[in-house]
Protein backbone atom coordinates (compact mmCIF):
# COMPACT_ATOMS: atom_id res chain seq x y z
CA UNK A 1 0.00 0.00 0.00
CA UNK A 2 2.99 2.14 0.96
CA UNK A 3 4.30 2.02 -2.76
CA UNK A 4 0.86 3.16 -4.72
CA UNK A 5 0.76 6.10 -2.42
CA UNK A 6 4.51 7.19 -2.90
CA UNK A 7 4.27 6.62 -7.23
CA UNK A 8 0.72 8.51 -6.74
CA UNK A 9 2.56 11.26 -4.98
CA UNK A 10 5.22 11.16 -7.88
CA UNK A 11 2.42 11.34 -10.55
CA UNK A 12 1.04 14.42 -8.88
CA UNK A 13 3.85 16.47 -8.80
CA UNK A 14 5.01 15.57 -12.14
CA UNK A 15 0.88 16.56 -13.19
CA UNK A 16 1.48 19.85 -11.08
CA UNK A 17 4.62 20.23 -12.50
CA UNK A 18 3.71 20.11 -15.93
CA UNK A 19 0.18 22.27 -15.60
CA UNK A 20 2.18 25.26 -13.90
CA UNK A 21 4.46 24.81 -17.08
CA UNK A 22 1.68 24.49 -19.22
CA UNK A 23 0.05 27.77 -18.06
CA UNK A 24 2.92 29.71 -18.02
CA UNK A 25 4.20 29.28 -21.47
CA UNK A 26 0.50 29.47 -22.66
CA UNK A 27 0.39 33.06 -20.91
CA UNK A 28 3.66 34.12 -22.63
CA UNK A 29 2.35 33.05 -25.82
CA UNK A 30 -0.79 34.80 -25.66
CA UNK A 31 1.13 37.38 -24.12
CA UNK A 32 3.40 37.98 -27.77
CA UNK A 33 0.91 37.39 -29.54
CA UNK A 34 -0.87 41.06 -28.00
CA UNK A 35 2.21 42.55 -28.19
CA UNK A 36 2.85 41.74 -32.03
CA UNK A 37 -0.60 42.42 -32.55
CA UNK A 38 -0.88 45.39 -31.69
CA UNK A 39 1.96 46.88 -32.93
CA UNK A 40 4.67 47.65 -30.22
CA UNK A 41 7.74 46.31 -31.77
CA UNK A 42 6.48 47.80 -35.26
CA UNK A 43 8.49 50.21 -36.86
CA UNK A 44 6.39 51.59 -39.28
CA UNK A 45 6.09 54.64 -36.86
CA UNK A 46 9.68 55.90 -36.10
CA UNK A 47 11.09 58.03 -38.56
CA UNK A 48 12.79 56.83 -40.94
CA UNK A 49 15.84 59.18 -41.81
CA UNK A 50 16.48 62.88 -41.03
CA UNK A 51 19.66 64.56 -42.35
CA UNK A 52 21.33 67.39 -42.67
CA UNK A 53 22.70 69.17 -45.86
CA UNK A 54 24.70 71.69 -43.89
CA UNK A 55 27.74 70.39 -41.53
CA UNK A 56 26.85 72.84 -39.16
CA UNK A 57 23.76 71.32 -38.02
CA UNK A 58 22.92 68.01 -37.30
CA UNK A 59 19.37 66.67 -37.49
CA UNK A 60 18.91 63.95 -34.62
CA UNK A 61 15.74 63.33 -34.57
CA UNK A 62 12.19 64.40 -36.09
CA UNK A 63 9.02 63.23 -35.56
CA UNK A 64 5.64 63.90 -37.25
CA UNK A 65 2.12 63.93 -35.90
CA UNK A 66 -0.93 63.60 -38.14
CA UNK A 67 -1.90 67.10 -37.07
CA UNK A 68 1.15 68.12 -39.07
CA UNK A 69 3.19 69.21 -36.32
CA UNK A 70 6.89 68.51 -36.61
CA UNK A 71 9.46 67.87 -33.79
CA UNK A 72 12.54 68.73 -34.68
CA UNK A 73 15.85 67.71 -32.28
CA UNK A 74 18.78 69.94 -33.82
CA UNK A 75 22.28 69.80 -33.25
CA UNK A 76 24.43 72.77 -33.89
CA UNK A 77 28.50 73.31 -34.41
CA UNK A 78 28.76 77.10 -35.61
CA UNK A 79 31.19 77.77 -33.02
CA UNK A 80 29.17 80.08 -31.61
CA UNK A 81 25.56 80.22 -29.58
CA UNK A 82 22.56 81.14 -31.82
CA UNK A 83 18.93 82.06 -31.19
CA UNK A 84 16.78 80.50 -33.43
CA UNK A 85 13.82 83.05 -34.69
CA UNK A 86 11.95 81.30 -36.79
CA UNK A 87 10.96 77.66 -38.15
CA UNK A 88 9.75 76.73 -41.80
CA UNK A 89 8.38 73.35 -42.61
CA UNK A 90 7.18 72.21 -45.86
CA UNK A 91 7.25 69.34 -48.58
CA UNK A 92 9.26 71.14 -50.84
CA UNK A 93 11.06 74.41 -51.95
CA UNK A 94 10.28 77.01 -53.69
CA UNK A 95 11.52 77.96 -57.28
CA UNK A 96 15.04 79.12 -56.42
CA UNK A 97 16.05 76.72 -53.40
CA UNK A 98 16.25 78.94 -50.65
CA UNK A 99 13.39 78.86 -48.92
CA UNK A 100 10.11 76.60 -48.51
CA UNK A 101 7.48 76.57 -51.35
CA UNK A 102 4.48 76.41 -48.72
CA UNK A 103 3.43 77.07 -44.82
CA UNK A 104 5.44 80.39 -43.22
CA UNK A 105 7.39 80.64 -47.29
CA UNK A 106 9.37 84.08 -45.34
CA UNK A 107 10.54 81.60 -42.07
CA UNK A 108 9.17 84.16 -40.10
CA UNK A 109 9.63 84.17 -36.33
CA UNK A 110 6.87 83.56 -34.14
CA UNK A 111 3.82 86.79 -34.19
CA UNK A 112 0.52 85.25 -33.12
CA UNK A 113 -1.22 87.57 -35.46
CA UNK A 114 0.71 87.22 -38.41
CA UNK A 115 2.91 83.50 -38.05
CA UNK A 116 0.44 81.75 -35.01
CA UNK A 117 -0.73 79.14 -37.40
CA UNK A 118 2.31 78.53 -38.53
CA UNK A 119 3.81 76.79 -34.93
CA UNK A 120 1.81 75.09 -32.42
CA UNK A 121 2.65 77.18 -29.27
CA UNK A 122 4.44 80.02 -28.78
CA UNK A 123 7.55 78.79 -27.85
CA UNK A 124 9.69 80.32 -30.31
CA UNK A 125 8.20 83.73 -29.19
CA UNK A 126 11.45 85.04 -27.36
CA UNK A 127 13.65 82.44 -29.55
CA UNK A 128 15.15 79.45 -28.91
CA UNK A 129 18.92 79.41 -27.98
CA UNK A 130 21.42 76.72 -28.73
CA UNK A 131 24.86 77.05 -27.61
CA UNK A 132 27.66 75.73 -29.68
CA UNK A 133 27.83 71.82 -29.77
CA UNK A 134 24.68 71.04 -27.87
CA UNK A 135 20.98 71.00 -29.05
CA UNK A 136 17.61 71.96 -28.58
CA UNK A 137 14.05 70.61 -29.72
CA UNK A 138 11.81 72.65 -31.62
CA UNK A 139 7.90 72.38 -33.02
CA UNK A 140 6.71 73.57 -36.02
CA UNK A 141 3.87 72.76 -38.77
CA UNK A 142 4.57 71.04 -42.06
CA UNK A 143 2.87 72.22 -45.38
CA UNK A 144 2.45 71.06 -48.52
CA UNK A 145 0.67 71.96 -51.20
CA UNK A 146 -3.23 71.05 -49.92
CA UNK A 147 -2.78 73.09 -46.89
CA UNK A 148 -1.40 71.46 -43.18
CA UNK A 149 0.43 68.63 -44.19
CA UNK A 150 -1.64 66.48 -42.10
CA UNK A 151 -2.14 62.40 -42.53
CA UNK A 152 -3.26 59.19 -41.31
CA UNK A 153 -0.88 56.66 -38.73
CA UNK A 154 1.88 55.47 -40.40
CA UNK A 155 1.33 57.47 -43.88
CA UNK A 156 4.61 58.49 -45.66
CA UNK A 157 6.00 62.01 -45.79
CA UNK A 158 9.07 63.89 -46.92
CA UNK A 159 10.04 67.37 -46.16
CA UNK A 160 12.54 70.08 -45.59
CA UNK A 161 13.28 72.31 -42.44
CA UNK A 162 14.41 76.03 -42.39
CA UNK A 163 15.25 78.09 -39.61
CA UNK A 164 15.79 81.79 -39.25
CA UNK A 165 18.24 82.32 -36.61
CA UNK A 166 20.95 85.22 -35.81
CA UNK A 167 24.33 84.72 -33.06
CA UNK A 168 23.65 85.55 -29.69
CA UNK A 169 24.33 88.76 -29.13
CA UNK A 170 23.44 90.64 -32.93
CA UNK A 171 19.98 91.90 -33.29
CA UNK A 172 17.48 90.01 -35.39
CA UNK A 173 17.59 92.19 -38.11
CA UNK A 174 21.34 90.31 -38.82
CA UNK A 175 19.49 87.06 -39.72
CA UNK A 176 20.27 83.23 -41.70
CA UNK A 177 17.84 81.13 -43.18
CA UNK A 178 19.09 78.16 -44.21
CA UNK A 179 17.92 74.31 -44.67
CA UNK A 180 19.08 71.90 -41.62
CA UNK A 181 17.19 69.24 -42.24
CA UNK A 182 15.63 66.88 -44.80
CA UNK A 183 13.43 64.06 -43.46
CA UNK A 184 11.18 61.32 -44.56
CA UNK A 185 8.96 60.01 -41.69
CA UNK A 186 5.95 58.59 -41.48
CA UNK A 187 2.59 59.86 -39.40
CA UNK A 188 2.97 59.46 -35.50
Amino acid sequence: MEKKRAGGIRGQVALDFMLSYGIAILIITLSLYVIFRVGLFNNRLAPISCASPSSSFICDAASLSTSGNLTVVLSQNTNGQINITGVGCSSSANTSGSMPAYGNVDVLPYNPIITGAYYPSNALANGLVIASDSSGAFSAYCYDASGRATGNLGDQFNGLVWINYTYAGLPRSVHTVQVVATFNTKYT
